[in-house]
């Protein structure tokens, strides 16, 4: 075979070759729904308690991993966040659990216990196709509860045979294990209700945070496509923590895709007694560090111009206490600025942005009182800034030039010049130093960690630096400024 054909033979198997993986990038970035976080190993101590103490929240959401996940999508340009309460809305309901709820107990109440148990399970299943098993979960709970409690009470014309009650029995154990699972930190009042029934919700219980499966938040896998279908949802995260062997407590991750296949992440949650700070920073980390291996994995997206979009926050604002001291000066003893920062950036590219900067300094006296009178200073840098984010933090590095006005600075060794003043004939220190208001110009350099405690509102701190080279024809006395600061600021 000639060259020429060789080539040709390759062209034409190219062009009829299916397209690549690189090529079949999709359009939009993957519609995700994040599900609560629930801890399914709630405390058996606090199944029942008092009649007189209030009933605790019984949604049992897991609210640092819930945030945690939250915050560690929303910034990923390859996904877009369909918000919980966005998707409750879309989805059609004739009508809610609670208005099933309150008519069942008013039937219960008027001692219509069949016609309570007829109400609930004629509701369930429209309820189901509502998805009210996701969307209102602690109504669900309240409905199981019901149904159970109508079950357990239901009258009889004779005693029932023991197959019967066994049976009545285990549909009343089976109808408050799935009422805990949609409220986990369900408690009871102790005595409200009678012992048959307590023991029974004891038993339902234990056999929940053991047996019950939680891996998928709607039942099956034909619910799960159909509900993701329903919402317009390429991907659904469903996470919980539940109990492993022994104390052993376990987060569970499962990242259910239209497309992909499904992921699990498991890893050891430190127990509640451990120390509070280290405990959430290991849990968190695991966390953080599976969510950011499987967003490496997910195919890429076409982004605007075929450039990576730039950070949803770009203004950054932040005030408050500034602390100063000069590496070089004229004074015996090193001498205490304090004051206040203001500073303002603005985030063009993903990592990098500009800067200003003002900081205004009141000084204080230095031991040997030689600086003769407090002065004020105000320090301007502006620049570039180069900026690294994740969850809940931020690091940045700043670069670029600082203008300082010092005020009114004089300083002296000369006793006479410190208790007469430099006026006086008697003060004739050669050592004396007047700068007046001295204007200095040089480089600049700064580190910064910010710390959101929300979306937006984060704590500061940062330390920076200066070099002043400005004016060029004399030596600067005042020099090196090393300062501190701490502020609270908004991100937008």
């Amino acid at each position: 075979m000639s060259r020429a054909a060789l080539q040709a033979l390759l062209l034409a198997l190219l062009l009829a070759a299916p397209l690549s993986a690189d090529d079949a990038v999709p359009q939009r970035p993957r519609r995700m729904l994040v599900l609560p976080v629930f801890d399914h190993a709630p405390d058996p101590q606090r199944l029942f308690r008092g009649l007189e103490e209030p009933e605790p929240d019984s949604a049992g959401v897991h609210k640092g991993f819930s945030k945690l996940l939250l915050s560690s999508l929303r910034h990923e340009p390859r996904v877009e966040l369909l918000e919980l309460d966005v998707a409750r809305e879309r989805i059609r309901r004739s009508h809610s659990a609670k208005d099933i709820v309150d008519s069942a107990r008013e039937d219960f109440e008027r001692l219509n216990i069949e016609g309570a148990i007829g109400r609930i399970e004629g509701a369930l299943i429209s309820l189901r196709l509502s998805y009210a098993d996701l969307f209102e979960r602690s109504d669900m709970s309240d409905l199981y509860e019901t149904l159970a409690l109508c079950y357990s009470e239901r009258p009889r014309d004779d005693a029932p045979s023991p197959a019967s009650a066994a049976a009545d029995s285990g549909r009343v154990r089976d109808l408050l294990k799935t009422m805990f699972y949609y409220a986990p930190r369900k408690s009871f009042a102790s005595g409200f209700y009678g012992p048959a029934f307590e023991s029974a919700i004891r038993e339902a219980f234990h056999d929940y945070r053991s047996t019950y499966p939680k891996e998928n938040p709607l039942g099956d896998q034909r619910r799960l496509e159909q509900f993701m279908a329903d919402l317009g949802v390429d991907t659904l995260v469903h996470a919980w923590v539940e109990e492993g062997t022994g104390a052993d407590r376990l987060l569970r991750v499962q990242i259910y895709d239209r497309s992909l296949a499904t992921v699990t992440f498991v890893t050891q949650v430190d127990p509640p007694g451990a120390r509070e700070g280290r405990r959430r920073l290991n849990d968190e980390a695991r966390l953080e560090r599976f969510i950011s291996q499987w967003l490496a994995c997910l195919p890429g997206v076409d982004l605007p111009g075929g450039r990576p979009t730039g950070p949803k926050q770009r203004f950054f604002i932040d005030t408050g206490f500034a602390y100063s001291i000069y590496g070089k000066d004229t004074t015996r003893e090193p001498f205490h600025n304090l004051g206040m920062g203001l500073s303002l950036e603005y985030q063009f590219l993903a990592g990098l942005g500009t800067f200003l900067q003002v900081n205004m300094f009141t000084s204080t006296q230095d031991s040997p009182r030689d600086l003769l009178d407090s002065f004020t200073s105000v320090r301007t840098a502006f620049g570039l800034s180069y900026a690294f984010r994740g969850s809940w933090w931020r690091l940045s590095a700043r670069f670029g030039f600082d203008v300082h006005v010092l005020g009114s600075y004089k300083t002296t060794t000369d006793p006479w010049c410190k208790w007469a003043g430099t006026a006086d004939e008697r003060c004739q220190d050669p050592d004396l130093t007047d700068l007046g208001n001295e204007v200095t110009m040089g480089f600049y350099g700064g580190l910064a960690a910010q710390f959101f405690a929300t979306e937006n509102f984060y704590v500061n701190l940062r330390l920076s630096t200066a070099s002043y080279v400005v004016p060029l024809d004399q030596s600067i006395a005042v020099n090196f400024p090393v300062t501190t600061e701490v502020s609270l600021g908004y991100g937008f």
